[in-house]
């Protein structure tokens, strides 16, 4: 059957294309978006870390209403510097936001996970005995598609009042693990971790930001008296490894290999207190 077009059918084809509303919907896209207000000293620098989460197609930072020139650089979940960018750049017109992004891939250098972004003070050494600090406001925006974002309750802000306590109930095999990321925010002064109502041995770790290893417990080490609370904590300080950011605490079951097979799960409360 040949089909033929009228110029008056051609326009009611153009119509239907072209009116807002009758072309197919696409997937808008989501931001999520975090800002922070941050002091550092003239060539001091702040560094902060932000959950990407599966999904993510770009993350993008901006400073701006800073004070004094400075460089921004963005980090991947392997530390490598994916973007670099600083207001000597910009030179007279360094009072404009300051502006970096870097797309989320599935390589291991740009994959989701945890990121961070780096303010650093770039006075000029003649002038830093005439500057006493740098204060300004940095934005993180991470774009995602709505159908594909996950985990978006990592998404915690880290001027959470103090103290804070969130309570997971686990489930894992006899030697099994699981780990619950914990942000701890500016002002902490130590993360303390419980483990209760649990029903077969476990050991109990808390690793820093940096992801050492920086308390460890055992039910092991309390044998017949294995089923109290089993409690593990640690300090908050200026050092990296125990600073503020993304901690992990990690539950792992300790049932002896010869009684594996006679243990279906191991079950549990744990308990996070950062103070």
């Amino acid at each position: 059957m040949k089909l033929s077009f009228t110029p008056k059918k051609i326009l009611v084809l153009l119509l239907v294309f072209l009116i807002p509303g009758v072309l197919p919907a696409k997937n808008q896209p989501t931001v999520i978006k975090k800002q922070y207000k941050f002091k550092i000293s003239p060539r001091g620098e702040k560094t902060f870390k932000i959950e990407v989460p599966e999904g993510a197609k770009k993350i993008r930072a901006v400073v701006s209403s800073h004070t004094e020139m400075i460089n921004l650089d963005i980090f991947g979940p392997t530390h490598h510097r994916l973007s670099h960018t600083s207001t000597w750049s910009y030179m007279s017109n360094w009072r404009k936001p300051l502006s970096a992004s870097v797309s989320v891939t599935s390589n291991n250098m740009q994959s989701y996970g945890t990121w961070e972004v780096k303010v650093t003070g770039a006075v000029h050494v003649n002038e830093v005995k005439n500057v006493k600090n740098i204060t300004g406001v940095l934005t993180i925006y991470i774009e995602s598609e709505d159908s594909k974002v996950k985990n978006n309750k990592v998404f915690a802000p880290t001027t959470s009042s103090l103290p804070i306590k969130k309570e997971f109930k686990f489930h894992i095999p006899p030697r099994g693990e699981k780990t619950f990321k914990i942000e701890v925010p500016e002002g902490a002064k130590k993360i303390r971790a419980v483990v209760s109502s649990h029903t077969e041995m476990i050991n109990l770790d808390i690793f820093g930001p940096t992801h050492h290893r920086l308390s460890h417990t055992s039910t092991w080490s309390y044998m017949s008296n294995w089923r109290k609370p089993l409690s593990a904590s640690v300090s908050i300080t200026s050092n990296n490894m125990q600073s503020y950011g993304f901690w992990e605490v990690k539950v792992t079951g300790a049932v002896h290999v010869n009684e594996v097979k006679n243990v279906k799960n191991i079950t549990g409360i744990l308990t996070v207190y950062v103070e």
